[in-house]
């Protein structure tokens, strides 16, 4: 499993429901108003800036803007020991919520013809 992937689900499954509006409304002129309506979580609006390639592994600073804005310094920790290569190892849980939110994402990206084995 990436790594950054991992601290993406994790800063996610640590915001509340203001930080994710929050975060919305900081959004909007960076993410169509239909992709924001459709944003459920934080791991929803990462994988809108990823998909966009507003958020990446090397590129982090519109993610560091945004939780400044929203004064979690916490979880800009996160973010500066994920970069210093302070990475920490995921849970079994956390790689399988990532898993099953990554799946669950594109099968409603790709419509219910998407072909399940």
């Amino acid at each position: 499993m990436d790594p950054f992937l991992v601290l993406l689900h994790s800063l996610s499954s640590s915001l509340s429901g203001n930080d994710l509006t929050d975060l919305k409304f900081l959004c909007r002129e960076r993410v169509s108003k239909r992709k924001l309506e459709r944003v459920q979580s934080g791991l929803d609006l990462f994988s809108v800036l990823l998909e966009q390639n507003d958020l990446e592994r090397g590129h982090t600073g519109l993610l560091r803007e945004l939780l400044a804005s929203l004064g979690r310094h916490d979880l800009l920790q996160r973010l500066d020991d994920f970069e210093a290569g302070a990475t920490t190892a995921a849970t079994p849980g956390e790689i399988c919520g990532w898993h099953l939110t990554l799946c669950v994402t594109m099968w409603g990206e790709t419509g219910k013809d998407w072909p399940v084995s």
